[in-house]
């Protein structure tokens, strides 16, 4: 049972906010300098560094409040 328990403890979270970082996710639009991306089925708002295009893949890299601060994947490794 204590293995369960620790477990249980030590994942990462999978749902709200928390679950959201290093999710990958899709760039639907950009409005108005504002980015719109999918990741899980979900439409959120997201600010990046980089130029991105409608079709981009990209990687959740933080969250700020209902932003979300995100990389193009093709660029990860290049911090």
């Amino acid at each position: 049972m204590a293995y369960a328990v620790l477990y249980v403890l030590q994942r990462k979270p999978t749902t709200g906010v928390e679950g959201l970082q290093d999710q990958i996710g899709t760039v639907i639009g950009l409005t108005d300098g504002r980015i719109q991306m999918q990741v899980r089925g979900e439409i959120w708002v997201a600010e990046s560094q980089e130029v991105l295009r409608p079709g981009d893949k990209v990687i959740v890299d933080a969250v700020d409040g209902l932003t979300l601060r995100v990389k193009s994947i093709e660029n990860r490794g290049e911090d």
